[in-house]
């Protein structure tokens, strides 16, 4: 059964950096109103540069057609072109002849029309695992202006087994992240401040369900801001510079009391056993029901 979008992404190499571009590339001419499916050729003008100058690729015909074996996009008429005598994929000239059409499978693209929240994170997650830092030449290209406020209304899912799939593909980002950075957090150069994984915070707050996470919270759990987002703020468990690792089942969201008893109270050390216990329970019930997810017939996500 074909899986999620969220788990199809997740599935990319990091190590191939072309249909994550190409996948962002189409994901913003979505956001733009333009046609789910162009021409070969159209779509061949506009990433050629784009793929050879930052994906590792000598121009569109790769990852136009492994996106379409990864069951990420649609080639019309795919089954009639001729193929290599490997077999691996159509020569150019098989597919400058007929100029099929592609792009984005349409409950693929309509998910992403219905959800910008998602098209959002899906799009910080291609940037955030596979190019990061970010080039910004591939950022104007693709349409990119940065992340949103810091504080974001993170809305949840629909269904428990969406929050969990989408909570698991953040939590890959944020590890694929810290993997690709391949530093010592607890060092920065400079004297700055480390830099935060925004994909590790948004599935700490998604995880929270917008309420502080301590068990034991005597405050306000569910209090909203002004602009309607959680009045929650997101820490490391240990501090970050006992990890060094921005990933999201060593954080923790707590209302400002909750954080101020986490790092002043007296029993602090005793909390941090139970905001510890917690976090491992929530983070592992997410994993197992993100992970029946990915066996399920296609949810849209």
């Amino acid at each position: 059964m074909p899986s999620s979008l969220t788990s199809r992404i997740d599935g990319l190499s990091i190590q191939h950096p072309h249909r994550p571009l190409l996948l962002l590339w189409a994901i913003d001419q979505a956001l733009r109103g333009r046609p789910r499916l162009q021409h070969w050729s159209v779509i061949r003008e506009e990433t050629d540069a784009l793929l050879a100058e930052y994906g590792r690729s000598d121009g569109a015909l790769y990852p136009f057609w492994v996106l379409h074996l990864n069951g990420l996009w649609e080639i019309e008429g795919a089954g009639t072109l001729p193929l290599t005598s490997g077999g691996r994929r159509p020569l150019v000239s098989a597919l400058n002849a007929p100029d099929p059409l592609a792009g984005l499978p349409p409950e693929d693209h309509a998910l992403l029309l219905a959800d910008r929240q998602l098209a959002d994170e899906i799009t910080e997650s291609l940037l955030e695992r596979h190019l990061d830092p970010v080039p910004a030449g591939v950022a104007a290209r693709i349409g990119w202006h940065g992340p949103g406020p810091a504080d974001e209304v993170v809305v949840s899912p629909s269904s428990p087994e969406q929050t969990a799939a989408r909570y698991r593909s953040l939590k890959r980002s944020a590890h694929a992240s810290a993997e690709r950075r391949g530093e010592d957090r607890s060092a920065p150069v400079g004297g700055e401040r480390p830099k935060r994984t925004r994909s590790a915070r948004r599935a700490v707050l998604l995880r929270s369900g917008g309420r502080c996470e301590n068990p034991g919270c005597l405050g306000h759990p569910d209090e909203l801001t002004d602009r309607g987002a959680p009045l929650l703020e997101v820490d490391h468990l240990n501090g970050l510079a006992a990890t060094g690792e921005d990933v999201p089942e060593l954080m923790i969201a707590l209302c400002p009391n909750c954080h101020a008893l986490k790092g002043r109270g007296r029993h602090r050390h005793r909390l941090l056993e139970v905001l510890a216990a917690a976090v491992a329970e929530k983070d592992a019930a997410l994993e197992r029901l993100g992970a029946g997810m990915q066996e399920a017939p296609h949810s849209g996500l």
